[in-house]
Protein backbone atom coordinates (compact mmCIF):
# COMPACT_ATOMS: atom_id res chain seq x y z
CA UNK A 1 0.00 0.00 0.00
CA UNK A 2 0.84 3.55 -0.88
CA UNK A 3 1.46 6.00 1.81
CA UNK A 4 0.26 9.01 2.27
CA UNK A 5 3.91 10.71 1.26
CA UNK A 6 3.98 8.37 -1.63
CA UNK A 7 0.69 9.31 -2.91
CA UNK A 8 1.36 13.13 -2.99
CA UNK A 9 4.73 12.88 -4.41
CA UNK A 10 3.50 10.55 -7.46
CA UNK A 11 0.79 12.85 -7.71
CA UNK A 12 3.03 15.80 -7.89
CA UNK A 13 5.52 14.16 -10.26
CA UNK A 14 2.03 13.34 -12.76
CA UNK A 15 0.90 16.93 -12.36
CA UNK A 16 4.29 18.49 -13.44
CA UNK A 17 4.39 16.02 -16.41
CA UNK A 18 0.88 16.79 -17.53
CA UNK A 19 2.14 20.69 -17.72
CA UNK A 20 4.71 19.48 -19.66
CA UNK A 21 3.21 17.83 -22.46
CA UNK A 22 0.44 20.77 -22.72
CA UNK A 23 3.49 23.37 -22.72
CA UNK A 24 5.22 21.44 -25.38
CA UNK A 25 2.08 21.53 -27.84
CA UNK A 26 2.10 25.22 -27.36
CA UNK A 27 -1.33 25.14 -28.61
CA UNK A 28 -5.25 25.80 -26.52
CA UNK A 29 -8.02 23.67 -27.81
CA UNK A 30 -11.32 25.10 -27.28
CA UNK A 31 -15.07 23.77 -27.85
CA UNK A 32 -18.17 25.74 -28.72
CA UNK A 33 -20.22 26.78 -25.71
CA UNK A 34 -22.84 23.71 -24.63
CA UNK A 35 -24.69 26.45 -22.83
CA UNK A 36 -25.33 28.24 -26.32
CA UNK A 37 -26.09 25.58 -28.70
CA UNK A 38 -29.65 26.31 -27.92
CA UNK A 39 -28.77 29.81 -29.24
CA UNK A 40 -26.80 29.05 -32.01
CA UNK A 41 -29.87 27.14 -33.74
CA UNK A 42 -32.31 30.36 -32.86
CA UNK A 43 -29.90 32.55 -34.15
CA UNK A 44 -29.26 30.45 -37.66
CA UNK A 45 -33.30 28.79 -37.61
CA UNK A 46 -35.03 32.34 -36.24
CA UNK A 47 -38.76 31.72 -36.24
CA UNK A 48 -38.36 28.11 -38.06
CA UNK A 49 -35.84 26.83 -35.10
CA UNK A 50 -39.04 25.02 -33.41
CA UNK A 51 -40.37 23.32 -36.82
CA UNK A 52 -37.17 22.59 -38.13
CA UNK A 53 -34.77 21.37 -35.01
CA UNK A 54 -36.16 21.62 -31.53
CA UNK A 55 -39.05 19.92 -32.70
CA UNK A 56 -37.22 17.54 -33.99
CA UNK A 57 -35.55 15.00 -31.33
CA UNK A 58 -33.14 13.40 -33.98
CA UNK A 59 -31.95 16.51 -35.52
CA UNK A 60 -31.81 18.31 -32.55
CA UNK A 61 -29.12 15.60 -31.29
CA UNK A 62 -27.43 15.76 -34.31
CA UNK A 63 -26.73 19.20 -34.47
CA UNK A 64 -25.59 19.29 -30.90
CA UNK A 65 -23.46 15.92 -30.99
CA UNK A 66 -22.10 17.97 -34.30
CA UNK A 67 -20.87 21.17 -32.11
CA UNK A 68 -19.64 18.90 -28.99
CA UNK A 69 -17.63 16.45 -30.67
CA UNK A 70 -16.40 17.63 -34.08
CA UNK A 71 -16.23 21.48 -33.89
CA UNK A 72 -13.02 22.71 -32.09
CA UNK A 73 -10.98 26.04 -32.00
CA UNK A 74 -7.35 25.93 -31.80
CA UNK A 75 -4.78 28.33 -31.18
CA UNK A 76 -2.18 28.38 -34.03
CA UNK A 77 1.10 27.37 -33.61
CA UNK A 78 4.31 27.69 -35.59
CA UNK A 79 3.61 24.96 -37.26
CA UNK A 80 0.38 25.93 -38.35
CA UNK A 81 1.02 29.04 -39.32
CA UNK A 82 3.87 27.70 -41.46
CA UNK A 83 0.54 25.91 -43.39
CA UNK A 84 -1.73 29.08 -43.26
CA UNK A 85 -1.79 29.48 -46.63
CA UNK A 86 -3.10 26.32 -47.77
CA UNK A 87 -6.19 26.39 -45.58
CA UNK A 88 -9.26 27.97 -46.25
CA UNK A 89 -10.51 31.36 -44.78
CA UNK A 90 -13.66 31.88 -43.24
CA UNK A 91 -14.20 35.22 -45.10
CA UNK A 92 -14.77 33.23 -48.20
CA UNK A 93 -18.01 31.39 -46.47
CA UNK A 94 -20.99 33.04 -47.11
CA UNK A 95 -23.63 33.22 -43.80
CA UNK A 96 -26.28 30.88 -43.74
CA UNK A 97 -29.11 32.98 -44.25
CA UNK A 98 -31.72 30.26 -45.65
CA UNK A 99 -33.85 30.99 -42.48
CA UNK A 100 -32.53 34.57 -41.25
CA UNK A 101 -31.70 36.66 -43.71
CA UNK A 102 -30.17 39.62 -41.17
CA UNK A 103 -27.24 38.01 -40.15
CA UNK A 104 -24.12 39.45 -39.84
CA UNK A 105 -20.20 37.84 -39.67
CA UNK A 106 -18.46 38.34 -36.09
CA UNK A 107 -16.53 41.41 -36.28
CA UNK A 108 -14.07 39.52 -33.80
CA UNK A 109 -13.40 35.81 -32.98
CA UNK A 110 -14.23 34.92 -29.56
CA UNK A 111 -14.25 30.82 -28.60
CA UNK A 112 -16.67 31.01 -26.24
CA UNK A 113 -19.24 32.79 -28.28
CA UNK A 114 -18.34 31.75 -31.94
CA UNK A 115 -21.81 30.43 -33.60
CA UNK A 116 -20.35 27.88 -36.16
CA UNK A 117 -24.12 26.92 -37.54
CA UNK A 118 -24.00 30.92 -38.81
CA UNK A 119 -21.15 30.25 -41.62
CA UNK A 120 -22.02 27.73 -45.14
CA UNK A 121 -19.71 25.15 -43.58
CA UNK A 122 -19.58 21.80 -44.96
CA UNK A 123 -20.02 19.84 -42.03
CA UNK A 124 -21.23 16.79 -43.05
CA UNK A 125 -18.16 16.08 -45.53
CA UNK A 126 -16.00 13.26 -45.30
CA UNK A 127 -12.57 14.63 -45.15
CA UNK A 128 -10.97 16.67 -42.43
CA UNK A 129 -11.65 20.73 -43.39
CA UNK A 130 -10.34 23.16 -41.54
CA UNK A 131 -10.94 27.09 -41.73
CA UNK A 132 -8.05 29.89 -40.40
CA UNK A 133 -9.80 33.20 -38.68
CA UNK A 134 -8.19 35.83 -41.14
CA UNK A 135 -9.35 39.09 -38.92
CA UNK A 136 -5.63 38.70 -37.06
CA UNK A 137 -6.78 35.94 -35.08
CA UNK A 138 -4.91 33.44 -33.76
CA UNK A 139 -6.90 30.51 -33.81
CA UNK A 140 -7.67 28.15 -36.33
CA UNK A 141 -11.96 26.77 -36.43
CA UNK A 142 -11.47 22.18 -36.98
CA UNK A 143 -14.34 20.66 -38.45
CA UNK A 144 -13.95 16.74 -37.80
CA UNK A 145 -15.11 14.86 -40.42
CA UNK A 146 -18.07 12.82 -39.47
CA UNK A 147 -15.76 8.96 -39.76
CA UNK A 148 -13.54 10.75 -37.58
CA UNK A 149 -13.68 11.15 -33.97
Amino acid sequence: MLTNYTKIVLMTVVGLFANMLIAQTGHEVHKPNPDKYDQFIEEVYGEYADELVFSKPLRYKSIKKMLNERVEFQSMTSDLNQKAESFDKLSDYDLNTAYVNNLTRDVAFMPSNFNPLKYDIDFYGLDRNQYIITENNDFLIIIKAQNIN
